[in-house]
């Protein structure tokens, strides 16, 4: 099962092995050709349903606290359903033991929005102070440039001098390494 997250993130493998353990209980006594979408489907709505526990049992002045339970989101549930689509992936184009692949007959959850949340003119001047404070030097340098581009640290990071043009009217630099492979320009302000 490793390999075939092989290319996924270190830190996401866990999540995605948790994800199939879920799916792998959810499914025990069942062979690959018995699990339609309507199976699927079913266990997307469990998942929905079912409550999780989040932290440990702890004491406070005496008094045991019990963790909270959590309802899973919507974008959690496809998360689940992602995985197990990938397995099935797997299983019809490199491992040829089924033909289909059922998930992707069953429809997701909706996900709530994402928030945009932009610093405030203080917040970024105390960042920027901050940072300038640092013991290493080009943190500054850094974050104003992902301030002012949006990038990611990674692309920040991976920049070469090569990568980077300064020009009076359009100053920009190339991203080569991004997360979806696709090299991107960002627009360099003064």
């Amino acid at each position: 099962m490793a390999s075939v997250f092989s290319k996924a993130r270190p830190s996401n493998k866990p999540v995605r092995e948790g994800h199939l353990a879920w799916w792998e209980e959810r499914f025990a006594g069942l062979n690959l050709a018995e699990i339609t979408p309507d199976v699927v489907a079913e266990g997307r709505d469990a998942l929905v349903a079912e409550p999780y526990v989040k932290g440990k049992v702890r004491r406070k002045r005496g008094v045991e606290i019990l963790p909270k339970e959590y309802k899973r989101t919507g974008a959690t549930v496809n998360r689940y359903l992602a995985t197990l689509s990938h397995m099935f992936t797997m299983a019809v184009k490199e491992w040829r033991l089924v033909d289909r692949n059922p998930v992707l007959g069953v429809s997701k959850r909706k996900e709530a929005r994402g928030r945009a949340r932009f610093l405030s003119d203080d917040e970024r001047s105390a960042l920027l102070t901050a940072c300038g404070k640092s013991n290493w030097e080009p943190l500054r340098t850094l974050v104003l440039l992902a301030i002012s581009t949006g990038a990611r640290k990674g692309e920040l990071i991976n920049l070469k001098w090569t990568d980077v043009r300064l020009d009076a009217k359009a100053s920009r630099a190339v991203v080569h390494e991004t997360k979806n492979a696709d090299p991107r320009t960002l627009p360099l302000t003064t």
